[in-house]
């Protein structure tokens, strides 16, 4: 069954009486839920751990005892499983790997868009402000996608080597994350 239609639709119709009131969203005390936000509500469709550090994002940020780009891999691994993104990570000639979360597309089905508007939810977020911000094309996100783009061609050639190795993508459903 494919419902077209949208949540994000900014009509005035009144709703149904039958549908029941949206339940209220409980303030989420996780001390990481900061961090997965400025991942989830950077502007575009990519983004890069590399530039999140740069510019300060993740400074005191640690998960367990892992702090700087392996922190950050860490949750932006969490966001993939949960059908938020897929992890494109490349590593460069000096055996540094870098780690982009390209952001999974807001979905057309309306069905769709209640099952991400669930996920987005346990991170404290709306499935508009989340498709405002993944639309949205700036400086900053202009400075993701060409972190993207150059690390791509550095590594880009004909003859993938163990010291310039295709790039490792996971691939999560959106509709099979829990």
């Amino acid at each position: 069954m494919n419902n077209k239609g949208s949540l994000l639709d900014e009509s005035e119709e009144e709703e149904p009486l039958s549908t029941p009131p949206p339940t209220p969203v409980r303030p989420n005390r996780d001390p990481l839920l900061k961090y997965y936000k400025a991942i989830l509500l950077t502007p575009g469709p990519l983004v890069s751990a590399s530039v999140l550090i740069t510019k300060g994002k993740f400074k005191k940020l640690i998960v367990g005892s892992e702090t700087g780009a392996s922190a950050a891999k860490m949750l932006m691994d969490t966001l993939a499983k949960k059908g938020l993104g897929e992890i494109n990570a490349y590593r460069g000639a000096n055996s540094i790997q870098t780690i982009f979360l390209r952001k999974t597309e807001v979905p057309d089905d309306i069905e769709e868009q209640g099952r991400m508007a669930k996920i987005l939810q346990t991170f404290g977020l709306s499935l508009r402000d989340y498709s405002k911000m993944f639309t949205t094309n700036n400086d900053l996100s202009q400075l993701h996608a060409e972190d993207y783009q150059n690390r791509r061609k550095r590594i880009a050639s004909p003859n993938t080597t163990e010291e310039h190795p295709a790039p490792k993508t996971v691939r999560v459903d959106v509709h099979s994350a829990k």
